[in-house]
């Protein structure tokens, strides 16, 4: 990455409140104030008064994702939804106030109780407590073969098996799809990807069979496994639970209440904006953490598939001057010993090569592309929210739209009412003379014209122009400011409804990007450990051989 894709300090600004834009207070100050600033925080700190730094943030700091300016947020919430997130946020601001009452956990089910006692203990991904003990090729009624996984949840101390049921590859992917529609606030742990098209083009029956193919998916789902068993939310579905249960995968997906996709038409995907008006500082710079983790990810992902490559070229060459070696052995009398044993450290660091690339695919490559697909996860969370503003900033759109035109029509009709008040006054359609001339002397409002009779009833044709000729416009334009007061109704009360949803929402992402990035530092700090191993073992075996191939040739004598 150059000087100029520095990442800039999330911790360098005060962030603004939790309300977010468009929340005005009692005082009427909307998201601009006189200054065009954003409103200040409780604490008085401002949250755009003072400009991002370009100091650069490395990827293992501990808040990347944090608020700063003495914003709290919770570190777990315990619901389903946006309303169930408010409710709890009141729930545990009332359990604040009597620490002295613990919260009661409630079950669902037995796995429930089981896996919160897992979810209480640090994530181990080298003794998990749930388990992929083999793949097992199956053939269905329709004679089609598929691979299953066998999945064993163990008790933690002892060890002893407490269920076991077989899925295929797709009931992972529902799974996790499903526990996406379901908390889209939340980072759901990946999966590995399906087979590529270069794979099936190749034949998808020897893809899908390939034994590194499934050893790489037992460790990959078995982590996935493990991750939402560890998530304070994710673990407490009984979606997850029943997964684990034997039991038809089928019928759980077909008994679920799974959130519908949000599906909009052409017609207001164009219409309504996809950019936020007022961006936030803060979720601006999350956003560009993220994209920049990403990119970070996929170079040094790609860079280790070229080592990888390299090593493989090496083990192959290794293999070849050994076999050269231990042939020439056979020719070279005085010379054998040596040419054997240099043979022998070729041989012997080929298999060094191959221990490393089997160590590093398992302990690197495998934990990299994990979290390039996390990184990914987190750019879908942080656009989820940030669709949550975007919606907020239309509702408020039409909302002073359609104010406009109803101070407009508004405007209009109270001067078609002081018109009608004037001609009134000066007597028109009175009769003879004006209302002065009358015998008394007084003056009398002019006496109401006569109605005349009904139109005849329009025929289908008439009815059509009379429905694009507007005869009646007092009568239509009352009709319009009628309408357009019930959808200011409305559309306040969408207006108050976004607000909450996207408070509540940023709380729920902020409190999960923070265990995020917590288990993120994990993760790399153990992909770096498993990476300077592997080098180091490897460095090891082959200083060892060939230490002993130079002590027999420094045996052979010199030459006269």
């Amino acid at each position: 990455m150059s000087d100029d894709d520095t990442i800039p300090n999330p911790l360098s600004f005060s962030a603004p409140p939790l309300s977010r834009p468009f929340m005005s207070s009692s005082a009427g100050r909307g998201p601009l104030g006189a200054d065009n600033t954003l409103g200040s925080s409780s604490d008085g700190a401002s949250a755009g008064g003072s400009a991002m730094q370009g100091s650069a943030v490395s990827f293992l700091t501990a808040d990347a994702y944090a608020f700063s300016g003495g914003v709290s947020t919770p570190q777990s919430a315990s619901s389903d939804s946006i309303a169930d997130l408010a409710h709890q946020r009141s729930q545990s601001q009332h359990l604040a106030q009597a620490p002295d009452v613990p919260p009661k956990p409630s079950f669902c089910c037995a796995t429930h109780k089981a896996l919160d006692a897992f979810s209480k203990r640090p994530l181990d991904i080298s003794n998990p407590n749930i388990l992929i003990s083999d793949a097992q090729k199956t053939t269905d009624m329709t004679g089609s073969t598929f691979i299953v996984y066998i999945i064993r949840t163990v008790h933690p101390d002892t060890k002893l098996t407490l269920l076991e049921v077989k899925r295929r590859y797709s009931d992972f992917d529902s799974l996790r799809r499903s526990l996406a529609k379901i908390h889209p606030q939340l980072i759901v742990p990946p999966i590995p990807e399906k087979h590529s098209l270069t794979d099936y083009a190749v034949g998808q029956a020897r893809a899908r069979d390939d034994p590194h193919v499934i050893a790489k998916r037992k460790r990959m789902l078995q982590t996935f496994l493990n991750r939402v068993a560890k998530h304070s939310l994710l673990c407490a579905e009984h979606m997850f639970h029943r997964f684990l249960e034997p039991g038809s995968w089928q019928e759980v997906l077909t008994s679920t209440l799974i959130p519908a996709s949000s599906s909009k038409s052409a017609l207001q995907k164009l219409t309504e904006k996809s950019r936020v008006r007022i961006p936030d500082p803060h979720w601006t710079n999350s956003e560009r953490y993220t994209a920049n983790y990403s990119d970070a990810i996929s170079i040094a992902y790609r860079a280790n598939k070229r080592v990888l490559s390299d090593l493989s070229a090496l083990a192959s060459s290794l293999s070849d001057l050994g076999a050269t070696y231990n042939a020439w052995s056979l020719h070279e009398t005085a010379l054998a010993l040596a040419c054997e044993k240099v043979g022998q450290a070729c041989e012997s660091q080929q298999r060094a090569v191959g221990t490393l690339q089997a160590t590093l695919e398992e302990g690197f490559t495998e934990p990299l592309q994990e979290q390039g697909e996390f990184a990914h996860t987190v750019a879908k969370v942080l656009k989820w929210r940030k669709d949550r503003q975007v919606d907020l900033e239309n509702v408020v759109e039409q909302l002073e739209s359609k104010r406009v035109e109803l101070g407009r029509l508004e405007k209009n009709e109270t001067e078609a009412q002081r018109l009608q008040s004037a001609l009134n006054y000066h007597g028109v359609g009175g009769g003879n003379g004006s209302n002065a001339d009358r015998s008394d002397g007084l003056e009398r409002p002019a006496p109401p014209l006569p109605h005349p009779p009904p139109p005849p009833r329009p025929t289908s044709i008439l009815a059509t122009l009379n429905s694009l000729i507007d005869n009646d416009p007092e009568a239509t334009r009352r009709s319009s400011i009628a309408r357009l007061r019930d959808k200011i109704i409305q559309l306040e009360e969408a207006r108050r409804t976004k607000s909450d949803e996207v408070e509540v929402s940023g709380v729920a992402v902020q409190a999960d990007l923070d265990r995020y990035q917590r288990e993120k530092l994990k993760d790399l700090a153990r992909m770096m450990a498993a990476y300077g191993r592997a080098w180091r073992d490897y460095a090891r075996r082959g200083a060892q051989a060939w230490e002993e191939a130079a002590a027999e040739v420094s045996k052979i004598p010199e030459g006269p």
